[in-house]
């Protein structure tokens, strides 16, 4: 029953983790340096990202073809992936560029 649904909450979550991203991308430095933004970062991955990605793969895996979002899990997965990368490679270019 479970993995009927699997697809649908990876979709959910990968929402949840879009729009956290898009909250946190809106922050600015205040005070003592962008400590806090970092902090915001930090837990976005270690909370909503690295989770998400855990049940994408899963979902990729065990959801029934004819469950809803099937189809899109594995698409979903792969953007999320591109995503992350895509984040981390900004993240260098800025650190270190």
């Amino acid at each position: 029953m479970l993995k009927r649904w699997l697809a649908l909450l990876y979709l959910l979550a990968l929402a949840a983790t879009g729009l956290g991203a898009i909250a946190l991308w809106r922050l600015r430095c205040e005070g003592f340096g962008c400590m806090g933004v970092g902090i915001g970062w930090l837990a976005w991955g270690a909370v909503l990202y690295v989770p998400a990605l855990a049940l994408g793969s899963v979902a990729a895996q065990l959801t029934p073809a004819q469950a809803p979002g099937a189809k899109a899990a594995p698409l979903a997965l792969k953007v999320q992936l591109l995503a992350g990368v895509g984040l981390l490679v900004y993240w260098a270019v800025v650190r270190w560029g």
